[in-house]
């Protein structure tokens, strides 16, 4: 649990009765993830592999130090067939192509020219931008995470 102090709220008055101006300090608790934690990747494949090879919910749960019934959610979710792994759309933009937009906004080039380098629509490279915190902040290893 981490504590942050806000110190930014002012209070006061519009009239001219009673007028209080001053700096109040809010302390703000930030939970963590509310709730029953998941599985990590690695218990999830380990539990795929346990469920190819027979083993029980009941197994599987004792051998993860989860209730069998977390096992359950997690087979019957993907309908007890080993999820396909997940792989990028051929559409969607490449490390390399983002690599290019970050140095044509670091060499001050425009997004038109950018869109034409890579071939890409104008729109394409102005969202990205965009999505990934704006020019001043885009950076490509960030947006292709």
């Amino acid at each position: 649990m981490e504590r942050d102090i806000l110190k930014k709220a002012t209070v006061g008055s519009g009239d001219q009765r009673n007028t209080l101006w001053g700096t109040v300090e809010l302390e703000v608790i930030v939970m963590g993830h509310m709730g029953r934690p998941g599985l990590s990747a690695a218990q999830k494949s380990d539990l795929w592999q346990r469920w190819k090879q027979g083993q029980s919910l009941s197994e599987i749960g004792r051998a993860l130090g989860k209730h069998a019934g977390s096992i359950h959610g997690v087979v019957s979710s993907n309908g007890g067939c080993i999820p396909a792994g997940r792989r990028r759309s051929r559409w969607a933009l490449t490390l390399a192509e983002r690599e290019e937009i970050s140095r044509g906004m670091a060499a001050a080039r425009s997004i038109r020219q950018i869109a034409a380098t890579l071939g890409r629509a104008p729109s394409t490279v102005s969202r990205e931008i965009t999505r990934c915190g704006g020019a001043h902040t885009y950076r490509a290893a960030e947006a292709d995470a």
